[in-house]
């Protein structure tokens, strides 16, 4: 398998850092990942992009053991993997959140498990930037990152 392109993996890093900061400025308890590999069972391993876990025991110094929160992908050159493997999967197996960053169409699929099975659709416009994450709660924080990406709820206490 090839590596990822650079634009892509600068994009995973972008969004890890203001999610990173974010978490830290208002000393939440979760985590966010890059590249760690999420044991979703037994014989199930993926490797998200970008990756948040709220409860600590769920991780060791390999892996997220169980779903991961909230998940992201950016989409690249494996678009069916994304779109429709690892959706099943996340879906499946208790993610409360996923994103499917695409860079090429300019938008963001994001599911809220909880809610529906249906994503709300996000483009990168600057013109409104504020969107509700699982609970509701508004931030704007990705402006500096990809335009208008909604944002998990309880990434702080």
């Amino acid at each position: 398998m090839a590596p990822p392109k650079r634009s892509h993996q600068m994009l995973s890093y972008r969004i890890h850092r203001e999610i990173d900061d974010f978490i830290s400025t208002n000393h939440g308890k979760c985590e966010v990942n890059e590249g760690v590999g999420a044991k979703l069972d037994d014989t199930t391993l993926v490797i998200p992009d970008v990756m948040v876990v709220c409860d600590p025991s769920k991780l060791d110094d390999r892996y997220c053991n169980g779903a991961p929160d909230w998940v992201i992908e950016i989409l690249s050159t494996n678009r069916i993997q994304d779109l429709r493997v690892k959706l099943g999967l996340y879906q499946d197996h208790g993610v409360r959140e996923y994103w499917i960053v695409d860079p090429v169409s300019q938008k963001t699929l994001v599911y809220f498990f909880e809610k529906s099975d249906l994503p709300d659709i996000y483009t990168f416009d600057r013109r409104n930037v504020s969107f509700p994450g699982v609970m509701g709660w508004h931030r704007d924080f990705f402006i500096r990152t990809v335009p208008t990406l909604p944002v998990q709820s309880d990434l702080v206490e």
